[in-house]
């Protein structure tokens, strides 16, 4: 898996120096100064979500920047999974684009804190591989699919995009056979957030707003 770790980390790493440049107004952007419990985060980046699938530009130029970067991480992310032969689609990536933004904004600053060293969420390429080598099990497979470290549901996303792509119904299958265990509570509201964003269709997608 050289050539695609190589490849993926260029877009992986634009977006992490253009959030990392501009934490702070980010982060003003999506919480009240008060607020850090788990409610305010998952509403915020819910909303964060809305802003980033609609069709309608923001108005922060900040914001605005981030969603033109987001478009690119996932057009980049399309053209490069299709060619290693991986199912994919727009709205599972941009619930991917979610999770990875999740872990650069809120899990990245924690993590020299005790309790939250070691957490580490898998990138796009490395879920896609993973499903990948085992799609011919999942796409036999007619009940649970269960991930013991669910983390923000990346793993289970790339499961999604097989299964649809052999015929299955996204919502379906996110309501009837998929299962996880996450021990931190606000991060699987975050995984409940991106798995649902990668049910949405290209219509929901350009008309989310």
């Amino acid at each position: 898996m050289a050539r695609p770790r190589k490849y993926a980390s260029k877009v992986d790493d634009e977006l992490e120096r253009y959030v990392s440049a501009h934490r702070i107004e980010l982060l003003n952007l999506l919480f009240d100064k008060d607020s850090n419990d788990r409610t305010s985060v998952v509403s915020a980046f819910t909303a964060l979500a809305f802003a980033l699938t609609g069709s309608v530009q923001s108005t922060k130029p900040t914001l605005s920047q981030l969603k033109t970067l987001v478009s690119r991480y996932v057009a980049y992310y399309q053209v490069f999974l299709s060619d290693c032969g991986y199912p994919c689609r727009a709205a599972t990536l941009y619930g991917m684009v979610v999770s990875r933004l999740y872990e650069l904004l809120v899990i990245a600053p924690q993590s020299g804190r005790e309790g939250q060293s070691g957490v580490y969420f898998s990138g796009p390429h490395l879920a896609y591989f993973m499903a990948h080598l085992a799609k011919d099990r999942v796409g036999q497979c007619y009940g649970m699919i269960f991930d013991p470290c669910l983390g923000t549901g990346m793993l289970l996303m790339a499961y999604l995009d097989l299964l649809v792509d052999a015929g299955a119904d996204a919502l379906l299958v996110l309501l009837e056979r998929f299962s996880g265990l996450e021990l931190n509570p606000q991060i699987l509201e975050i995984a409940r957030l991106t798995l649902a964003i990668s049910c949405l269709t290209n219509e929901q997608l350009n008309g989310a707003d």
